[in-house]
């Protein structure tokens, strides 16, 4: 929405090095507890910096003619509204309220799991052949 579009442009001044200085409506604040803010405007959103463990996501400036590889992401941050009085927490409830009336709600839930899903699905197996197995012995002694 346009109260959390984080904007950017170049000022008419120039840093200690010459490079011209980058303006923005949007700050990123770590508290002294360690927490991340996202302030944009007048909005503020909670960051949560989560590790992206084995995957491997890089950063690239697209030229021309080349790509250029900046650098390997080591982390992602999840944003969402400080306080459910936001414009940015209204908006996200207005839209899912909206999308739940006519009948247009994601029909992929997100989910995260510690479990590995294949081991799991080889447990649930293993102990229906043994149900499987107790009921034939169990029907051979009848």
């Amino acid at each position: 929405t346009r109260e959390n579009v984080i904007r950017w442009r170049y000022g008419s001044g120039a840093d200690a090095d010459g490079r011209p200085v980058r303006e923005s409506n949007s700050r990123l604040v770590r508290w002294s507890d360690g927490s991340l803010t996202l302030h944009v405007g007048s909005e503020v959103l909670l960051a949560t910096e989560q590790p992206m463990g084995k995957e491997h996501s890089h950063i690239y400036a697209k030229h021309t003619g080349l790509i250029e590889c900046h650098g390997v992401l080591s982390h992602r941050l999840h944003f969402q509204p400080a306080t459910r009085d936001s414009q940015t927490h209204q908006k996200l409830r207005a839209k899912m309220v909206a999308e739940k009336a006519t009948g247009k709600e994601r029909k992929i839930r997100i989910t995260t799991t510690t479990d590995d899903p294949e081991k799991a699905k080889e447990a649930l197996e293993r102990l229906e052949e043994e149900k499987r197995r107790l009921l034939l012995s169990q029907e051979r002694r009848t």
